[in-house]
């Protein structure tokens, strides 16, 4: 039914191929015949080898704001070609086996043509196809040097993932203005955000996005309520140097040295004698 709330979008205003292929009409192909006719959203099937796991998180989503799901991606191949593929859920796949993936989605990521399952994927084991090509090259970079700033933010989550303006965690509930109820401030969840600048050797200056995955990694803090942004900054510029491995422009680790031992009260008398 349509009424007056209702909103009506004309396909060809999209900006990407939009793909009603049904089901059963949906082609197989190689990997280099996706390479050659990468069409953004096509729906394809493939039978390829999994070869390497490549990354592994949990992250939300569009349809799923709730919770997060996990996120592995995986670098296939078959006689032909080598892609990466992003397997949402929870799938086990033994690596160097051959497997048959029914309707997934061709994208373009940072220049890049991936693969990536969706809600309609079917994954069916299948026999051993012959030797396939070797496993896609990842453009990782590895910069390291002298942390020299932070900047860190701190978003706090109603249950519902909407975001809250200011909460006070010495009270037993907070107001959330997009569901109009109040939750319970211990169910609310936090999630951090920020940059991290280094530099060089050479002097020159290198700047990165932190998700809160990679904040609380680096800063060993386990899921929950964070500290307030400024003591977050501290834990950070308590160190002295970091590696920073990115993938693009996209930060995949940082690696920060052991934090300088305070002087024992010993080293502190001799040093002022």
């Amino acid at each position: 039914m349509i009424n007056r709330y209702s909103q009506v979008t004309c396909l060809r205003s999209l900006d990407f191929a939009y793909d009603t292929t049904p089901p059963q009409d949906i082609p197989t192909k190689t990997l280099l015949q996706i390479l050659q006719s990468p069409v953004q959203y096509q729906r394809v099937n493939v039978s390829v080898c999994v070869v390497e796991e490549r990354e592994n998180s949990e992250e939300f989503t569009k349809g799923n704001t709730v919770t997060p799901l996990k996120k592995v991606v995986y670098a296939v191949s078959d006689q032909t070609a080598s892609l990466l593929l992003t397997v949402w859920g929870t799938h086990t796949f033994c690596l160097k086996n051959w497997y048959h993936f029914s309707d997934v989605s061709v994208r373009n990521f940072m220049g890049q043509t991936t693969l990536t399952t969706t809600r309609d994927t079917n994954i069916q084991t299948i026999p051993h196809a012959g030797p396939s090509v070797d496993p896609i090259v990842d453009d990782i970079t590895t910069t390291e040097g002298e942390l020299s700033m932070v900047n860190i933010d701190v978003q706090h989550l109603c249950p519902k993932r909407h975001s809250l303006d200011s909460v006070n965690f010495s009270t037993l509930m907070t107001r959330c203005h997009s569901c109009k109820a109040f939750c319970k401030t211990a169910k609310l969840s936090a999630v951090a955000r920020g940059t991290l600048t280094i530099i060089d050797e050479a002097g020159t200056q290198h700047s990165f996005n932190l998700t809160d995955k990679l904040i609380r990694e680096t800063l060993s803090l386990n899921p929950g309520p964070l500290p307030q942004p400024d003591e977050l900054a501290a834990l950070f510029l308590h160190h002295d140097r970091a590696t920073v491995t990115t993938k693009g422009s996209r930060v995949l680790s940082v690696l920060v040295d052991a934090p300088p031992e305070a002087p024992s009260s010993e080293d502190a008398a001799t040093a002022m004698a």
